[in-house]
């Protein structure tokens, strides 16, 4: 008997070159809420030995996000446009929107 896998596909993306405040992991997870697209900030997964760091600006992950690519393709391709508009907007912008 063969079953279809149930795993998912992450993508760990550096965003250091969108404008600020833009590129920061939090404040890009904030921007796309606004578009009902959800991305994991980078400083999530950044664990000290004694937990999360105390201020993420010093965390090298803090310029990165994750990205799930285990939903149906038509989802995906709606967050992935999502994220778009989040981005030309800054561009048009110059800035996030928070």
């Amino acid at each position: 008997r063969i079953r279809t896998p149930r795993a998912t596909f992450y993508l760990w993306a550096d965003i250091s070159g969108l404008p600020e405040p833009l590129n920061d992991g939090v404040t890009f997870f904030e921007n796309c809420l606004e578009e009902r697209v959800i991305v994991v900030p980078g400083i999530f997964f950044d664990l000290s030995p004694r937990g999360l760091r105390a201020n993420h600006k010093f965390s090298p992950c803090a310029k990165y996000v994750r990205l799930s690519f285990g939903p149906e393709w038509d989802e995906v391709r709606k967050g992935v446009a999502a994220i778009r508009r989040v981005i030309d907007h800054a561009n048009a912008d110059g800035g996030a929107r928070m």
